[in-house]
């Protein structure tokens, strides 16, 4: 299989990139998917954080990077967190590979812990990736 993106696409910060198996025959996969990298973080905290944050009990949204690494950070130490990866691209993809299918996952990951643990994860549940990692994701 053999994904090319041309121009800017915001997978490629070069002109042209591909990304390809190795191999001659192409690989098949049962579902193969493009995503956003989310990370789950998890923990415990005091209702006033929330307020503070302009957050509500259960719930759920997408932060300015900014706003994100301020709670993050507030987070951490305040109390034990659990971090995983998210998404629902990851998530079905994890799903269809524990259940013995063929998943691949392609999307992009910060240069950083976080990243990593993306990458772990995915690998774990046995799914194929093709990530390209940038610095300047948080």
């Amino acid at each position: 299989m053999t994904i090319s993106f041309q121009g800017s696409h915001p997978l490629s910060s070069a002109d042209n990139h591909t990304l390809s198996t190795a191999g001659t025959h192409p690989t098949r996969y049962h579902l193969f998917t493009i995503g956003n990298a989310m990370v789950d973080v998890l923990g415990a905290v005091p209702d006033t954080m929330l307020t503070e944050h302009g957050l509500r009990v259960n719930d759920s949204r997408l932060m300015e990077d900014d706003k994100m690494l301020a709670l993050y950070n507030q987070m951490q130490a305040a109390t034990d967190l659990t971090i995983m990866s998210g998404g629902s691209a990851a998530n079905s993809a994890s799903i269809v590979s524990v259940l013995g299918g063929k998943a691949a996952y392609c999307g992009r990951v910060g240069q950083d812990d976080l990243g990593q643990l993306y990458a772990r994860e995915l690998q774990e549940a046995g799914v194929a990736l093709s990530l390209v990692q940038d610095d300047a994701i948080p």
